[in-house]
C-alpha cells in the first residue's frame, strides 16, 4: 500500500500512499518534479552508504545507521506500521517470542536487516531463506517451503492477494518484531526540498488529507 510499481506493455506506472502524497506535494509546489529510480534493496543500501542516493526516499529512522544520518535528514513522521511474523494456520504454529523460531526456517528479503534476528541467523538457531521479492516469500510460505515469513502488517496482505492466497489461511503474530515510523529521507544538500516537504506534511496532517490517503489504501 505504500508504493506499487505496475508494468504493462512496456509502460511503468505507480500508485500507493507515497505516490498520492507526492502528487499532491508537486501540485502545491510546482518547482519540484520527481523521477523514479528503481533499484534492489542491496543496491539501495550501497547508494545510501556512499551518500549517492537520489534526493528523496521513503525510509525509516529505525534502519538508518549513524553514518547514514550524517548524510540525510528525516522529515516529520508520516505514519507508523509494524513488522510481524507470518505462519500457516495448518501448522498450528504461532509466534510469541524469539525462541519460537529456533530450528525453523524463515523467508527473508535480500539486502534487508532484521535486528536481533540477524544474530539468531548467525548463531544457526534460525535458518534464513533469502528471496528477492515479497511475493516469492509468501508463495514459499503457502507451499510449506519455509516455516515463517517476516512481513509487514500493512504490506503482506496485499502481496497475498496478488498471488490469490486467503488471509485466513495464515497467522499474523500479535507480537511485533519492530514498530516502524516511516518518513521521507532527504539528502542534506536538498534543504529547500526538506523544508517544503516538511511544511507540506504538517499541513496534510492538520487538514486530515494525509489520513484520507492512508485510509484509501489501508483498511
Amino acid at each position: 500500500p505504500f508504493m506499487f510499481v505496475h508494468e504493462q506493455g512496456g509502460q511503468t506506472s505507480y500508485s500507493g500512499i507515497i505516490v498520492d502524497l507526492l502528487d499532491n506535494f508537486e501540485a502545491a509546489n510546482p518547482q519540484f518534479k520527481r523521477s523514479y529510480n528503481s533499484m534492489s534493496r542491496t543496491r539501495t543500501n550501497l547508494h545510501i552508504k556512499r551518500g549517492e542516493f537520489s534526493d528523496l526516499m521513503f525510509f525509516s529512522p529505525l534502519f538508518a545507521s549513524e553514518d547514514t544520518k550524517k548524510k540525510y535528514r528525516f522529515t516529520n513522521e508520516l505514519f507508523v506500521s509494524k513488522d510481524i511474523v507470518v505462519t500457516r494456520r495448518e501448522n498450528g504454529f504461532k509466534y510469541k517470542q524469539q525462541s519460537d523460531l529456533y530450528g525453523k526456517s524463515v523467508a527473508v528479503l535480500r539486502g534487508y536487516t532484521y535486528g536481533e534476528f540477524d544474530l539468531l541467523f548467525k548463531k544457526g538457531l534460525v535458518t534464513p531463506v533469502a528471496v528477492d521479492k515479497h511475493v516469492q516469500a509468501v508463495g514459499m510460505l503457502s507451499k510449506g517451503r519455509v516455516d515463517a515469513y517476516f512481513g509487514n502488517i500493512h504490506v503482506t496482505p496485499f502481496y497475498m492477494n496478488q498471488v490469490g492466497l486467503e488471509l485466513n489461511e495464515f497467522y499474523f503474530s500479535d507480537v511485533a518484531m519492530f514498530e516502524i515510523v516511516y518518513a521521507f529521507m532527504i539528502h542534506n544538500e536538498k534543504s529547500n526540498l526538506y523544508d517544503a516537504l516538511n511544511r507540506f506534511i504538517a499541513e496534510q496532517k492538520s487538514s486530515g488529507a494525509l489520513q484520507g490517503i492512508i485510509d484509501k489504501y489501508i483498511q
